[in-house]
């Protein structure tokens, strides 16, 4: 059964007296004032909720008594429950077209609340599904195998190419049959590998950033790919208008991390931001130091500047191939920390 809370009430109360010039009471389904006009009443039993909830119908009163005041007291009725009551004190007649008003307005309320709550379960189920998909071992228990078919339409087991892009409206098109699942600041889609059309992604790339993978029956391995391919194209400022084949993207693997860092490189790294920073853009530049420093608003001076000090802290030379890479290697190991 929906229940509506005191701080609902109160806020549609403190919303419609600016409006309504008559007091507005809003009791639960027990018949006990959860929102009015008058504080003080919250928290009371109102009896004409009560026998309102007792007698399932709006009762009117027209005269002023030692139990009642004159007013409208009309059910809340939400999926055939009655789940409150809405009174409005002062004469019947002035103040029904109010009292409908206001009870429309809670109904709209908790639609949409009840609307929300369920948007919230199905975003939470999704969720809950990816946490289990990545922890999964392969193979997939039937149980959870189930599960993946029956909500999301997934038959793990079968080979899928796995697509990422920012836009939910462009993943609506690669996948319109399909479950989108929402992670960080993207979207991720499953196609099967016998309808994946890599021409189709290309026309609906537009201005969006669109990675995919090679087919994998191990959608973990996927989902993993994809983010570590994302991670390296922001790393390296890459265009974002663009589709990147993960097979082609030697860099993601580095996101694995698969050698072991070094704290003596990371710390100096950790501590000199700026110095990671003029790094990255220089090679992103290949070496470019006149277009690092227009890049970075400085003097070429200042970029010189600092790649000098990052060998002197590093004992890692920059302008040396191996030395350089295992500098890059670091930093993408405190980007990804960081994202």
């Amino acid at each position: 059964m929906m229940t509506l809370t005191h701080e609902q009430a109160s806020l549609i109360v403190t919303k419609l007296m600016g409006d309504i010039p008559y007091n507005i009471n809003i009791m639960d389904h027990q018949g006990k004032i959860i929102g009015s006009g008058d504080s003080r009443r919250i928290g009371h039993i109102h009896s004409g909720a009560k026998r309102t909830i007792k007698e399932k119908r709006k009762i009117e009163v027209f005269q002023d008594s030692t139990l009642e005041k004159k007013g409208i007291h009309e059910p809340i009725v939400y999926h055939n429950e009655i789940i409150g009551v809405v009174g409005i004190t002062g004469d019947p007649d002035e103040v029904r077209p109010f009292t409908k008003l206001v009870r429309t307005i809670v109904l709209l309320f908790i639609e949409e609340l009840d609307i929300y709550k369920e948007q919230e379960k199905r975003r939470l189920d999704k969720e809950n599904f990816m946490r289990k998909l990545k922890e999964q071992p392969v193979p997939y228990e039937e149980e959870f195998r189930n599960e993946a078919f029956l909500h999301y339409h997934l038959k793990l087991g079968a080979s899928y190419v796995g697509i990422l892009t920012g836009s939910l409206t462009t993943m609506s098109q690669l996948v319109p049959k399909e479950q989108i699942f929402e992670e960080n600041h993207y979207y991720l889609g499953f196609l099967r590998e016998e309808i994946f059309n890599l021409e189709k992604v290309n026309e609906l790339k537009g201005e969006d950033l669109i990675i995919v993978t090679t087919p994998n029956s191990h959608l973990a391995k996927l989902i993993s790919e994809l983010k570590n391919n994302y991670l390296a194209i922001l790393f390296l400022n890459k265009q974002a208008n663009q589709v990147y084949c993960t097979s082609e993207c030697f860099i993601g693997h580095w996101f694995d991390f698969p050698i072991e860092v070094k704290e003596e490189l990371l710390l100096p790294l950790k501590q000199e931001k700026e110095l990671m920073t003029t790094l990255i853009q220089f090679v992103k530049n290949n070496g470019n130091m006149k277009q690092t420093a227009a890049d970075l608003h400085v003097h070429r001076n200042s970029i010189s500047y600092r790649l000098n000090k990052l060998h002197e802290l590093t004992q890692k030379n920059p302008n040396d191939w191996a030395d350089l890479w295992e500098l890059m290697y670091h930093c993408a190991y405190l980007y990804k920390k960081e994202h």
